[in-house]
């Protein structure tokens, strides 16, 4: 009898979790609920390590060894957690997720009269989702909904031969040959936050500006035309799409807008030049 009731324990949790993950495919509500129910779970090991350290009896009287390696190798793992501090972005939490495991292992390992069978198929669940979803997307969609990656293109730069979505290759390839068509010279002009335009033209850049939300904004417009005119800029490459810094100031766009008069719209990269 008490067999038959394991057995269905088992399959009740198989058939959970399994249509859980199978829904956090297509649900990206489901999805974070499942990612975010993993990154979470830093500051409740600290707490429930923290726990057992300070209250021997909780830990079943744990010897001096073995709490010292529950001691290193939790402060490893909040240690390692602060990689996502300031910027958080999901990416950083794989850097400690395989410390996560260890610490949730080496705490469960304390508990002696605890049943293996949860702990395990949380993990197994855990595991599978890292491998089904999680490795199969890019870092743009990671942690917020499954969507698998694009990236099979080759970008077809002797300077960058990487794998990129089709649509990337395309804008990237027309922006560079527009801009080596129209340069007169060696120097053209990326703005905001575009250093790649420069990398994969192999043209140089006028200013030593890369993101431009770095840049002193006192007189800018009229350092970075000064800085075009004596460089003999005929082409440059207008980004709408910036990651970090805002859109271009109005009066630097005006003046841009005059002196670059012809344009052409790439993607989301406007490329204008002068005859």
């Amino acid at each position: 009898r008490r067999n038959q009731l394991r057995l269905l324990d088992v399959v009740l949790v198989v058939l959970v979790l399994g249509t859980g993950l199978f829904a956090a495919f297509d649900d990206s509500s489901i999805y974070r609920l499942i990612w975010y129910s993993i990154r979470t779970l830093v500051p409740v090991i600290a707490l429930a390590g923290a726990f057992l350290l300070m209250y021997p009896r909780a830990g079943g009287r744990l010897p001096v060894l073995r709490r010292q390696q529950l001691m290193l190798v939790l402060s490893a793992t909040v240690l390692v957690s602060l990689v996502q501090y300031p910027f958080s972005a999901p990416i950083y939490f794989c850097y400690v997720a395989p410390l996560v495991v260890l610490s949730a292992l080496a705490i469960l390992s304390t508990q002696e009269h605890v049943s293996q069978f949860g702990p395990a198929a949380l993990l197994v669940f855990f595991l599978a989702f890292g491998v089904f979803l999680v490795n199969r997307e890019f870092i743009y969609s990671l942690g917020f909904r499954f969507r698998p990656h694009n990236q099979t293109e080759l970008l077809g730069f002797d300077r960058a031969a990487i794998r990129v979505a089709e649509w990337e290759k395309d804008q990237y390839g027309r922006v560079v040959r527009l801009l080596k068509q129209h340069s007169s010279g060696d120097f053209v002009y990326g703005t905001p936050d575009c250093p790649q335009v420069y990398f994969l033209s192999g043209l140089k850049n006028p200013t030593r500006t890369l993101f431009d939300f770095f840049d002193d904004p006192t007189n800018r417009a009229t350092r970075i035309l000064r800085a075009l005119e004596e460089h003999g800029v005929t082409a440059i490459a207008l980004n709408r799409r910036p990651q970090f810094s805002g859109p271009v100031a109005p009066e630097l766009q005006a003046a841009l807008d005059a002196r670059y008069p012809d344009s052409v719209q790439v993607g989301f990269f406007v490329v204008r030049w002068r005859p």
